[in-house]
């Protein structure tokens, strides 16, 4: 976070304005799509039903704000564009769809398939990411899940649980996005402040970076202010082309001594990630001691002065956090960019752990980082199977399979396979090949096997989808 980069986006002597969402129209300007609702109530979650969309616009991102319209009844927004050219605010409860940012809004509810996973529940409650498709990934209450081809088709659920994790059962503010290395989350709590960053290459496996304070962060203290207490949620971000977050905004709520609440969306500015490469081709393993990176630079950034070379750092992100990883020994201009060798005498990144971190300084002491993808890891599929269906057919079982490729990327061919559980071991009742599957392609086929189970007995089944570099099960009993 930048120093000194808190700005009022909007505020009201009447309203009280929660988490709201910024996009860029056409014309330059940026639209922000807030929630607002009666200031003053010593009950203010009460009117939370009640509060309206609101569309203000501004010539700067970070505002002020100047109101524009009322949109239509919810809250926690967010705006996209979609690959239609049409714009969609998502909202508590279903979404608003125009043809232009000043046009005319109107209000659908998502549909909702959770493809026989119980666990995971639908809710009014949600954050969304666009894909590099342009499809959409959906994170819901409790951490589910969900995908869609379009952002405003169906919502697939591909989770058999909540992603978020256990400590974290009591939050319930959280905002997703994606960028070219990795998703994000942020995952809050609107009562104590607190906040979990996590990261994720393909958008279900998770990892926690960080815990958060709101209030330390922001330094906005109830003391300082005279209030009871201050309390920060409903965040969102705004992302620059790259998709990298230039501008956190929250919803700050000052709680005076008498319980009443008056609300404000404030944006504080963000040092965007660095855009950096990882020149290493070979896989990085702990015999590896050494990682070449090539920071780019930008008519805002020059790497070749910026940087506080002595600070940086790089290696998984666990040992970089700790003030570990590698140091720079040498550097060379590579015309605007500074390509970089860092040393160390190994490399040791966690299991489930996908990205190379780079920190540091720059040379006014502002923090900076930036992420890549481990060199060794491939964009996999989502491969997802449904329920299989047994039937009786003669002196067998006919079984049948709906498979479906629920990524971004197509499929190559694949094993799936249906096995049972037995005295504790898993045994295999068929094995078949998988043909290659475009995004959203499904792939139905009937297999019929000698049935040696006994029908009046209950039994653990796992469907996996495998090759050397993937792998997907689906748990259900029967």
């Amino acid at each position: 976070m930048q120093q000194d980069s808190k700005t009022e986006c909007i505020s009201d002597s009447v309203l009280s304005f929660g988490g709201g969402d910024i996009i860029q129209g056409e014309d330059g300007r940026y639209h922000l799509f807030v929630s607002g609702w009666v200031a003053d109530s010593a009950r203010q979650d009460k009117l939370m039903p009640d509060s309206m969309i609101y569309q203000a616009i501004s010539e700067k991102p970070q505002g002020p704000y100047k109101m524009l319209r009322s949109i239509g009844a919810g809250c926690h927004p967010e705006v996209f564009k979609l690959a239609d050219n049409s714009y969609m605010i998502s909202v508590q409860g279903g979404y608003y769809n125009a043809k232009s940012l000043e046009g005319l809004w109107t209000f659908h509810t998502f549909g909702f398939d959770s493809r026989n996973r119980p666990a995971v529940k639908t809710s009014s409650h949600w954050s969304l990411a666009r894909r590099k498709d342009n499809s959409f990934l959906m994170v819901s209450q409790e951490g589910g899940v969900w995908v869609s081809q379009s952002g405003v088709s169906t919502y697939n659920g591909v989770t058999d649980e909540g992603v978020f994790p256990l400590v974290a059962t009591d939050y319930d503010d959280w905002v997703v996005w994606r960028d070219n290395v990795q998703y994000h989350l942020l995952l809050g709590n609107h009562e104590n402040s607190q906040c979990y960053y996590m990261r994720s290459l393909d958008g279900l496996h998770w990892v926690i970076e960080s815990k958060l304070d709101y209030s330390q962060v922001m330094k906005m203290g109830a003391d300082s202010l005279g209030l009871e207490k201050v309390v920060y949620g409903c965040p969102s971000v705004l992302q620059n082309e790259e998709g990298k977050a230039i501008q956190l905004n929250l919803e700050v709520t000052q709680v005076r001594k008498d319980g009443k609440m008056h609300s404000r969306n404030v944006s504080f500015s963000l040092e965007p990630d660095l855009d950096v490469r990882l020149i290493n081709k070979k896989p990085i393993t702990d015999a590896v001691q050494k990682l070449e990176i090539l920071v780019k630079g930008n008519d805002r950034f020059n790497p070749l002065t910026d940087l506080d070379l002595p600070t940086l750092r790089a290696g998984s992100p666990l040992e970089v956090n700790r003030g570990g990883g590698g140091i720079v020994v040498e550097s060379k201009p590579q015309g605007k960019d500074l390509l970089l060798t860092f040393y160390a005498d190994f490399y040791d990144f966690p299991h489930g752990e996908f990205a190379v971190k780079l920190a540091g300084k720059k040379q006014d002491g502002t923090k900076v980082a930036g992420y890549m993808r481990l060199p060794q890891l491939k964009d996999n599929p989502l491969m997802s199977v449904r329920k299989p269906i047994f039937a009786n057919f003669l002196n067998k079982k006919r079984i049948k399979m709906t498979v479906e490729n629920l990524g971004d990327v197509s499929s190559r061919r694949m094993n799936i396979y249906l096995k049972y559980k037995e005295n504790g071991k898993y045994k295999v009742l068929f094995k078949e090949k998988l043909p290659p599957l475009r995004p959203f392609e499904v792939y139905n086929f009937t297999v019929d096997v000698k049935w040696v189970l006994n029908d009046r007995c209950r039994y653990e089944f796992v469907v996996v989808v495998d090759d050397k570099d993937y792998e997907s099960e689906y748990h259900f009993v029967k």
